[in-house]
């Protein structure tokens, strides 16, 4: 007993479990968390204006398209009634000559004719009666303009055409993929590393090579987390970074892989949505006054500003 008491911390300790952290990095990280959210407002304000500006251009064609939609519905109400539905079982029975079988379903045809018919002739009878009655006097002058052109738009959004979007596309599809597993093995297996060529034979879909967190979102571009094959070390990757860019079909300067503190075959793969040299750099902190911490990680963070 006491052997045993001894040996769970022993195997605690031993087997340490590293802890991620439990609110995302960017989400704690004071400027990332400004970049998302000057990107959120930046994207909610380009696709509002895009839509408004061209508002006029949806209510045309929904207008344009009400008719379709207005015979689409009518269609929709005949077949109901009519019972178009069970049209194939009857002329099957006629063709296969099963005329007891064709009486059935000729009644039963009949009876619900006459049912769908009542349900809705009184519908309209009660719509009608209605309006008559009660809204017609107590209704806003507004009102009936309203129902009409919500009604219209309605019918024009029915009958609009499936390969033909109302809606404008309001942003530029990205130019880059996101980064999947799929991607990061091809890449890896376009690099001429034999061992990792071998291991990639083996294990086609690199299971195991992805450790946590995996692959996900950092600041502007996609974290990777790879455990290398056995005899094959983060600096092999980095010597071909070109050929990893040309894998990964992206700028050379948007792939930046590095040693991970861990062990040497491990490495930590970054690839931004845009290439460095081409994106925005943020403000120096000392353009103006003040000091800087040079050892806080990712960034430049003023500790302090002069009086």
């Amino acid at each position: 007993m006491n052997a045993g008491r001894g040996l769970i911390p022993h195997l605690i300790w031993q087997d340490k479990p590293t802890l991620h952290p439990v609110v995302a990095p960017w989400l704690a990280d004071r400027t990332q968390r400004g970049q998302a959210a000057r990107w959120a407002l930046g994207f909610a304000r380009h696709w509002a204006l895009f839509h408004l500006a061209r508002s006029p251009i949806y209510l045309l064609k929904l207008i344009g398209y009400s008719p379709t939609g207005a015979m689409r519905v009518l269609r929709g109400v005949v077949r109901w009634i009519t019972d178009a539905q069970s049209g194939p079982l009857r002329a099957a029975a006629v063709r296969d000559e099963l005329y007891s079988e064709y009486d059935k379903l000729q009644s039963r045809r009949d009876l619900r004719v006459k049912v769908r018919g009542g349900i809705l002739a009184v519908a309209v009878a009660a719509v009608w009666i209605a309006y008559v009655t009660v809204l017609a006097e107590q209704m806003p002058s507004w009102a009936p303009p309203v129902v009409l052109s919500v009604l219209v738009l309605a019918l024009g959004y029915h009958g609009r055409p499936v390969d033909k979007p109302i809606a404008m596309t309001a942003v530029v599809i990205p130019r880059v993929q996101p980064l999947t597993s799929e991607i990061v093995v091809r890449a890896l297996g376009s690099l001429g590393i034999a061992a990792l060529n071998q291991a990639a034979a083996k294990n086609p879909t690199g299971k195991g090579w992805f450790v946590a967190p995996g692959i996900g979102r950092d600041g502007p571009g996609w974290r990777v987390d790879l455990e290398l094959p056995y005899g094959v070390t983060a600096t092999d990757i980095i010597d071909k970074r070109d050929r990893l860019a040309s894998g990964l079909r992206r700028p050379l300067g948007c792939v930046w892989p590095e040693p991970a503190p861990e062990h040497p075959g491990r490495v930590v793969l970054w690839c931004g949505d845009q290439d460095m040299s081409q994106a925005k750099q943020p403000a120096w902190p000392l353009a103006r006054s003040g000091q800087v911490d040079l050892f806080v990680p990712n960034r430049l963070a003023p500790i302090s500003v002069a009086g």
